[in-house]
């Protein structure tokens, strides 16, 4: 009775391991994975029927095993048919974000350069400034924040400072 109960209970862990073999390779959202682990606890019981001791050790080894097997499968899953269905891939022709990065800071300092070539000229304020607004220095529309008071639209400003990429203005004298 022993050697049959031993027999079934690591018939149950196999097919457990297959079962969690399968879950990772066919999207079943998760019924799968539930039978993975309805087998295992079966394989556990059947441990327990024969001796305590080794009822502990399965269930230890099973406890142990779970997550090297989750690692295991999240390692393998992206490169399974599914897994590379629904994955975001980055191909040769697309930037990386570290391309994309460097762009981006080398699009923000010539920006800031030129915003900061405007200190001390004078514009027209497009939109009324209340505090923010648009105002149009050399020949470019710019948002802009009034120092001080709301100015009209219309009315002559002059840059005074760049602060945070924000060109500050205030009416021109």
């Amino acid at each position: 009775m022993g050697s049959s109960l031993a027999l079934l209970s690591v018939l149950c862990f196999a097919i457990a391991i297959a079962l969690f073999i399968v879950e990772v390779f066919v999207p079943s959202g998760g019924l799968i994975g539930i039978l993975a682990v309805i087998a295992a606890m079966t394989g556990i019981v059947l441990l327990f029927q024969i001796n305590t001791t080794l009822g502990l050790i399965g269930a230890i080894v099973c406890v142990a095993a779970v997550p090297a097997m989750i690692m295991a499968a999240l390692k393998l899953w992206p490169s399974t048919p599914f897994g590379r269905l629904i994955s975001i891939t980055n191909t040769s022709s697309q930037p990386t974000d570290d391309a994309l990065a460097a762009d981006k800071q080398s699009a923000s300092e010539s920006v800031s350069d030129d915003k900061h070539a405007l200190v001390g000229k004078t514009g027209i304020a497009v939109t009324s400034l209340r505090p923010v607004g648009k105002c149009s220095i050399d020949g470019r529309k710019e948002p802009c924040v009034a120092i001080g008071k709301m100015i009209d639209a219309g009315t002559t400003v002059k840059v005074v400072a760049i602060i945070d990429n924000t060109i500050k203005v205030q009416v021109a004298d």
